[in-house]
């Protein structure tokens, strides 16, 4: 039976092991398969329309899939014309919709929303013109309105939003659903009880304010709702350690997520309390807390049993005597302790444990001081891990740490290196090993690098020992995505030629100041990778007008920057710009108009660099101190 035979039922449970880059190339194969891969395109991708909507409008009307995920960003929404008609034809299946600091009157806000029938997601992040006048849903009839259409709303983000008062929040949750997330990150909240004195009646009553945002008009709403909502994130606010222990004992309330991202003003006493009344969170996110001590992390050990994911990134006062009690996690999924400063090697190792550690998936150790021993003790203790970032760890990370990960992580799917300046080709792709070295590991040579892994991305920004063996015998990756090669100067064209024929699902490639790539890399690059939508050459010097037009035969760029690559024109920018109107982020600093009256500079002939003078045969005494007093100058 031909593949082309099965049923719309076999080949839509097919495509559901599909990623998204693959669903959009399987659906361009025939009308069958488009059928077969619509629903699940209309549920997995987001579509962000952004800036001039008027070609996007015009596509996704001409669509036959009806997309469910929508971010307008920087959009001027008016509610006419053919945008109109786009929503009138979306809006009923939308799921998730987001408004990223768009310019929306109330009319039009209203008129967007009245038909979301199904919208179970909304963000509202920014809406400066929208919320600022204050009269936002003050017509009763506008909140019985959306109030029909929005019941469904579960999942609610008011990021960002500063000119959100107590009374724009009161009407807008009286026309959603029963919240089970609410996100309030970033938006002005005062949480300081000196603030009734000025902005509610003397008499002592208490009412929604039109002129500020207070905690506690939104503890009243949590009060209301404490037997649905199960997420919080009050990250990038003034949330002190007494709001935070009010939260916590709310009856009733039983948070599984809380994310207090960058809350400057939290201390122990608020980590404590809330881990104490509150032992049902399995995410907790306390990254960038400043006054943040090992003391919270006894807190977590103590009463935060079931903990799956936990965030420290940047808490400076968390110390290695901290980290050792995260051995006590047994069920850790998720971890990200990079940034500490004040956490040894030796501590990280305690950390894991001296048993394997299954369920941990993610972790996150960047710019750690770490040995060696502790990058190998990551890959013998979680064999699990699908994400790992060890970049910047300059003195742990080497070939023999790399070797170990290699040997042990074998469902890596993501693998941030950058920074690593001491991992080689030996680490990478085992070249350059001897035969003694190899019988010890009871290994041959094929067996070391990284290829024998599911990568989707991968991370070597930096990696100035690594050259063309790597990505020739080790960058193999059918299904890799994402790939940073920034600042490795020893690439060269056979490297990037291996990389386009073996990693065909390339979207991002990553070359800033990779000195040898040549415009036949360029050239290989556009021939090969079918899917490239970010493409960055920054100061590759020697790319000339002949690379960008190969680019602009690229259809799928979305991102490219070739800036400082001088031996480019304005004119050959201007030609790429044409054949590719979709490309909307083009940066070319640097860049200028070619001057045909000029010489070219490649027909320039270049002078040979005389060859230094020999060492003296018989250096005199007084000329090897003068040679060591002017060489002590330099710092090497």
């Amino acid at each position: 039976m031909s593949i082309n035979s099965l049923p719309y039922e076999v080949l839509s449970g097919i495509f559901y092991y599909l990623g998204v880059s693959d669903l959009l190339a399987a659906s361009s194969v025939c009308k069958q398969w488009r059928e077969a891969a619509a629903s699940l395109l209309s549920k997995r991708v987001t579509i962000m329309i952004t800036d001039d909507a008027a070609p996007a409008v015009e596509t996704f009307l001409a669509s036959s899939i009806v997309y469910q995920n929508w971010v307008f960003k920087e959009l001027d929404v008016s509610f006419e014309g053919r945008f109109a008609d786009l929503w009138r034809k979306m809006s009923h299946d939308t799921k998730s919709l987001m408004l990223l600091n768009a310019d929306c009157n109330e009319r039009s806000f209203i008129s967007l929303l009245k038909s979301c029938v199904q919208l179970k997601e909304l963000r509202l992040n920014g809406l400066a013109h929208l919320l600022m006048p204050g009269n936002l849903l003050n017509n009763p009839e506008d909140v019985e309105v959306l109030a029909s259409a929005l019941k469904h709303v579960t999942r609610l983000h008011l990021a960002c939003s500063r000119y959100l008062t107590d009374c724009l929040f009161s009407r807008l949750m009286s026309v959603v659903g029963s919240l089970t997330k609410l996100s309030l990150a970033g938006c002005q909240i005062s949480f300081h009880s000196a603030i009734f004195k000025r902005f509610y009646p003397a008499d002592g009553r208490v009412q929604a304010s039109d002129h500020v945002l207070t905690f506690d008009h939104i503890l009243n709403y949590i009060e209301k709702n404490a037997s649905t909502l199960r997420e919080i994130s009050l990250g990038r606010t003034s949330v002190d350690s007494e709001s935070l222990h009010k939260l916590s004992k709310v009856p009733g309330l039983k948070l599984e997520s809380v994310h207090l991202m960058s809350c400057d003003q939290l201390s122990k006493s608020g980590i404590q309390l809330l881990c104490k009344n509150q032992q049902f969170i399995t995410d907790l996110d306390l990254s960038l807390c400043s006054r943040i001590t090992d003391y919270a992390v006894l807190s977590v050990r103590d009463n935060l049993h079931c903990i799956k994911k936990l965030n420290l990134r940047r808490c400076r006062g968390i110390t290695e005597n901290g980290i050792r009690e995260l051995r006590q996690l047994k069920h850790l999924e998720e971890l990200n302790i990079s940034h500490l400063e004040a956490v040894s090697s030796e501590s990280v190792e305690e950390a894991l444990g001296k048993e394997p550690r299954p369920k941990l998936k993610w972790l996150s150790v960047a710019s750690l001081d770490l040995e060696w021993k502790a990058v190998a003790s990551i890959a013998a203790m979680a064999p699990n891990l699908l994400h790992l970032d060890i970049s910047m760890c300059v003195a742990g990370v080497n070939d023999k740490s790399v070797q170990a990960i290699c040997e042990s992580l074998t469902k890596l799917q993501v693998l941030y290196l950058n920074g690593c300046t001491a991992v080689s080709d030996i680490g990478l792709a085992g070249h350059g090993l001897g035969q003694k070295d190899v019988q010890s590991t009871e290994l041959s040579l094929e067996n070391f690098g990284i290829k024998e892994k599911g990568l989707q991305e991968l991370n070597l920004c930096g990696c100035k020992k690594i050259t063309d063996i790597t990505l020739v015998y080790a960058v193999k990756f059918r299904e890799l995505r994402y790939l940073n090669l920034s600042h490795c100067q020893g690439i060269a064209q056979d490297g990037i030629e291996s990389v386009a024929r073996e990693c065909p699902s390339l979207e991002i490639l990553m070359l800033v100041e990779c000195a040898k790539i040549t415009d036949h890399s360029i050239l290989v690059i556009t021939h090969y990778l079918k899917r490239l939508k970010t493409l960055d050459v920054q100061n590759c010097y020697q790319l000339t007008d002949d690379a960008l037009d190969c680019l602009s035969n690229s259809h799928t760029l979305r991102y490219l920057d070739v800036s400082g690559c001088i031996k480019m024109s304005l004119q050959e920018v201007r030609h790429v710009q044409n054949k590719i109107p979709l490309l909307r982020n083009f940066h070319y600093r640097g860049v200028r108009e070619r001057n045909p009256n000029d010489a070219e500079e490649e027909s320039w002939p270049v002078a040979d660099i005389p060859p230094p003078p020999p060492f003296l045969s018989k250096p005199k005494k007084n000329v090897l101190t003068f040679y060591k007093k002017v060489m002590g100058r330099f710092r090497w």
